[in-house]
């Protein structure tokens, strides 16, 4: 078995090189959860997830002709790939890496159960959304529900048959990762018909998101929640 080495924040076993998780999106709204280059050929995989959670993987055989490309996998192949990257950095201060790869099956996990419910219910895919809060987002701040409850994602969401939702998502330790679990809460239609701080009144009455560490003031002045939800007609 050849040698591992960790270099910054880089792993080198032989001539494959394993890098960080990404934290954030590409151009082409893909977030690159795993990535290994083998030096010598340029040859590498990558294993990503677009906004949806949904899970792909990338591949370049060594120089092929064919440029690569994304191509869908099963949320099973997905856990199975990242399998092969824990393995990688198993022993070593980069299984620090297994957060990125949990909370990526986790989206993808999630992704997964909404294909399912869109065959067998009425499901409606998400087409806007206004993000408050991602924890994996570069730079984000940690936000701590309580003393070991922490936010991840707090946003609005808009679906295709034009209902509103306030979307969250929230960890937990669990030994060496974070465990967690998100959920979405329904808008109202008339709760849109009133002022802004009609709103906000309802809002917090009925969902309140101070629970998610996030105080009144802080949506109050938010002008591009204000702009998405419609109030700045």
């Amino acid at each position: 078995m050849a040698s591992r080495e960790v270099i910054g924040d880089e792993l080198h076993v032989g001539a494959w090189i394993y890098f960080a998780p990404q934290m954030r999106a590409g151009e082409d709204g893909m977030t690159v959860i795993a990535r290994v280059v083998n030096s010598a050929d340029a040859e590498f995989y990558e294993l990503g997830h677009d906004a949806e959670g949904n899970p792909f993987e990338r591949t370049n055989r060594g120089g092929g002709e064919r440029e690569p490309k994304w191509e869908k996998l099963s949320l099973d192949a997905f856990i199975e790939g990242l399998a092969e990257f824990r393995l990688a950095v198993k022993g070593t201060e980069l299984e620090k890496w297994n957060a990125a790869y949990d909370d990526a099956v986790k989206s993808a996990s999630a992704a997964y159960a909404r294909t399912m419910s869109s065959r067998y219910a009425s499901y409606d895919p998400v087409v806007k959304r206004y993000s408050l809060y991602d924890l994996f987002r570069e730079g984000a701040k940690p936000r701590m529900v309580d003393e070991k409850v922490r936010l991840e994602k707090y946003a609005f969401i808009k679906r295709k048959n034009g209902s509103v939702e306030v979307e969250l998502q929230v960890g937990w330790p669990a030994g060496t990762h974070y465990d967690g679990a998100g959920r979405c809460f329904k808008i109202e239609e008339g709760w849109l018909g009133l002022s802004w701080d009609g709103f906000l009144d309802r809002l917090f009455e009925n969902y309140p998101t101070n629970m998610y560490s996030f105080e009144r003031y802080e949506l109050e002045g938010d002008e591009g929640l204000k702009a998405f939800l419609g109030f700045s007609k």
